[in-house]
């Protein structure tokens, strides 16, 4: 009795909506989740409340002095001595320092949001790659799971036939053992998969206990572009270059600050002290009549007291300011260069990625179901051993979970190009 295979190589099919979960949730809504909930985003953005009070800070005059002083004698057996002073003191800022404070702290603002805008172009590209991570482990694994559903079909199939003696128990031992292999890779990918969403998960902000489903796929709409023009839209566009001239520029007013701090303030005072002192002699009235003698004095002073400034004059600042602004001219060049490296590299692996995604499309994929189609039917018709089968289907395999990695790549490189080139390339 010949018994017939009649399977439907499902597994063949890549597919973007596999459940493993409750929450189904897209690349678009993780990224949403990200910017509002990822503890790293939510804390540099603390830096720009933080730069908007140091320069409320920078504003603040220097606060004037009052100062109360008061003696006696009678402690230490001076009776009769007495003396009471108060003054008031105030610091007048000379050489613009506060105007110049105030310059040098408000860009710390601007840097600040500039800083929270790269944070969140990064934290776009990393979901994103993660994204695509989970999603690739999860296609793999389902065409895993799909694989062993049909070989667990095939060793049925098997067991008849030896149970009919159309073929040898040696048929059955082998669909046994790829059935263990493929068991043993499918708790691999699930591992993977597990991985890839709590990194996922963790990069949106979400609660690491939380089911999700991911909604989408892992197939993209070829773009038009060049490595020139992202090149050109990354220098006008990116949020770090940006931070990065304007951190060089406002080093002018550090060091035009720092000149103004060799400048010496002028401190204003005024005061008034009464004293009385009484003496042991004896002086006489008008009228003639003896009184003890007494002293009482009511002075008012003022003046100004002026730093005396070291010969250098704050030099050791202005050299370092100098420095500072150097290397602020240093650290944008070379971005500058890195910027190009980075969409340069980027576009060359898209590049790359389509190329390979094109060769699957276009031939490798049909041409691999078609040669197993045939192996299958030969192997139905008593042409062919398992083993060739087997052989022929694990190489099917092999090519879609390589096709996977292709999807992956494609999706990953796609996403660094955006990050390189500081937004969508859409």
């Amino acid at each position: 009795m010949k018994v017939r295979l009649c399977i439907l190589f499902s597994f063949l099919t890549v597919s973007g909506q596999s459940l493993f979960g409750q929450d189904r949730l897209s690349l678009d809504q993780l990224v949403a989740s990200a910017l509002q909930h990822n503890g790293d985003i939510l804390a540099v953005r603390q830096k720009q409340q933080e730069a908007s009070g140091l320069v409320r800070q920078a504003g603040v005059r220097p606060s004037p002095s009052i100062q109360v002083e008061g003696s006696s004698g009678t402690i230490l057996g001076s009776r009769g001595e007495y003396d009471f002073s108060v003054s008031y003191a105030h610091t007048f800022e000379t050489g613009n320092k506060r105007s110049l404070r105030i310059a040098a702290a408000e860009p710390a603002v601007e840097l600040a949001r500039l800083e929270s805008a790269d944070r969140e172009r990064t934290i776009r590209s990393e979901v994103a790659e993660a994204y695509a991570d989970a999603l690739a482990a999860r296609l793999s694994l389902d065409t895993l799971e799909k694989l062993s559903t049909l070989n667990q079909e095939y060793l049925r199939v098997a067991q008849a036939r030896v149970d009919q003696g159309e073929s040898a128990p040696l048929e059955r031992g082998l669909l046994q053992v790829e059935f263990s292999r493929i068991e043993t890779d499918r708790l691999r990918l699930e591992a993977e998969s597990s991985r890839a969403l709590l990194v996922l998960k963790n990069l949106a902000g979400l609660k690491l206990d939380r089911e999700i489903t991911l909604d989408g796929d892992l197939t993209l709409q070829p773009i038009d572009l060049t490595a020139a023009g992202l090149i050109e839209r990354a220098l006008a566009n990116r949020p770090d270059l940006k931070a990065a001239t304007l951190d060089e520029e406002s080093r002018n007013v550090d060091l035009q600050l720092a000149r103004a701090e060799g400048i010496p303030n002028v401190t204003g005072f005024l005061g008034y002290s009464y004293k009385a002192s009484h003496f042991d002699q004896l002086g006489l009235t008008a009228s003639g009549a003896t009184t003890p003698l007494v002293e009482h004095d009511n002075i008012l002073n003022a003046g100004i007291s002026i730093d005396l400034k070291k010969t250098n004059r704050n030099q050791g600042e202005i050299e370092a300011a100098i420095a500072r602004k150097g290397a602020s001219r240093y650290r944008r060049e070379a971005l500058t260069q890195t910027i190009e490296r980075d969409v340069r590299s980027a576009t060359s692996r898209y590049e790359a990625a389509q190329k390979t995604i094109g060769i699957f499309d276009k031939s490798l994929l049909s041409q691999s179901q078609q040669n197993l189609t045939a192996v299958r039917a030969a192997y139905e018709a008593g042409e062919l051993r398992v083993f060739d089968l087997l052989s022929e289907q694990r190489r099917l395999v092999e090519i879609q979970r390589s096709y996977i990695d292709a999807l992956k790549e494609l999706y990953i490189s796609r996403a660094q190009m955006e990050r390189a080139a500081g937004g969508s390339v859409q």
